[in-house]
């Protein structure tokens, strides 16, 4: 038979603990008040006629600011929450947008989204929006929406952001017609776009369609400078067109254009590159007879291009002259001469 028995009540009594000092400092007592299991423990620190604040009720027992304070300089003051930590810096508008179209597909939703987010656009929002967009379709569906809705005008810059992006993408019937739809838009050409296309059209390896597009300047009256001819002599010699290389070359010394040590650079390259060693050696000559001068990146070819022919010795003379001028080689000078000696046979040791 289970016997119950009453306990008596629970009474509190202190607790003397001899590592502790006893001291009548506020601070001791209020450590004593963890020791303790009831909320009579705050007896001893209430009689402290003058205790120590507890942080935490401190600070909630400190006065809120004013909601509208009294302007000082006619602005009121604004109160912000302290930021603890290091916190990443507030996001873009065009990041958000490109957010936005990278994960959603173009509809009118997405259309009324942006125009919600941003009920302005300009010209440089758009440029940035194509600088980050990581679809091209969604890129280029932008570029014509914000132009159609009449959100903005189309400038120069973003024309020419657009055209760059189709070139990389090979999208060139679409960044062609943007570039020769441009005067209708009362924007006017000018030489960048058209040697932006050209090398477009070179990368993707239509040959022909970067000669026509040269061609068109003239027609619609685009000033040709040094600037296009070296895009379209590195086209075409890419492709082993060293004749039409020479023609243009002529033509463009009757147009009274001079050649520049980067032209004189890229028709040694081609022309060794098509393995015409006497025509990349005349052409060489040329430049020095014009009074311009080698540089590292000239040197680098004319070495490549006689390891290619096994003329071992001429690469060598020529990388002496090289130093001797006080030009410094590049890491490719010595990695084109490492590679010519592993051709030849000939890596010495030591």
């Amino acid at each position: 038979m289970a016997y119950i028995s009453a306990s008596k009540p629970y009474q509190w009594t202190s607790r003397v603990f001899p590592d502790i000092p006893r001291t009548s400092n506020p601070s001791t007592l209020n450590l004593l008040r963890f020791f303790t299991s009831t909320d009579d423990s705050f007896s001893a620190v209430d009689q402290n006629p003058n205790p120590v604040p507890d942080p935490v009720t401190a600070f909630d027992a400190q006065p809120e600011p004013e909601k509208n304070p009294s302007p000082e300089n006619g602005e009121p003051k604004v109160y912000q929450r302290t930021p603890r930590g290091k916190r990443p810096n507030p996001e873009k508008i065009e990041d958000v947008i490109c957010r936005m179209m990278a994960s959603r597909a173009w509809t009118t939703r997405l259309q009324n989204s942006i125009r919600a987010l941003v009920p302005e656009i300009d010209n440089s929002l758009v440029w940035n929006v194509l600088h980050c967009a990581k679809n091209l379709e969604h890129a280029l569906q932008f570029f014509r929406w914000v132009e159609r809705a009449g959100l903005v005008h189309h400038d120069r810059a973003t024309h020419m952001k657009m055209i760059e992006i189709l070139g990389r993408a090979s999208k060139l019937n679409h960044a062609r017609g943007i570039l020769l739809d441009m005067p209708k838009k009362g924007v006017e050409w000018d030489e960048d776009m058209f040697v932006v296309l050209i090398e477009s059209y070179g990368k993707a390896g239509i040959v022909q369609e970067a000669v026509k597009i040269f061609q068109k300047m003239k027609e619609l009256g685009v000033e040709r400078s040094i600037n296009s001819y070296d895009a379209l002599f590195k086209v075409i010699l890419r492709r082993g067109r060293y004749m039409m290389a020479k023609r243009y070359f002529n033509a463009m010394l009757n147009e009274g254009i001079e050649p520049t040590r980067h032209t004189f650079n890229i028709m040694i390259w081609g022309f060794f590159l098509s393995l015409r060693l006497e025509t990349a050696k005349r052409f060489y000559e040329d430049m020095k007879s014009r009074g311009i001068y080698p540089d590292v990146v000239t040197y680098n070819t004319m070495i490549n291009g006689y390891y290619r022919f096994k003329m071992m010795d001429e690469a060598e003379r020529l990388f002496t002259e090289l130093k001797g001028r006080n030009i410094a080689p590049s890491v490719i000078t010595y990695t084109t001469m490492i590679k010519g000696m592993f051709r030849l046979g000939e890596l010495m040791m030591g």
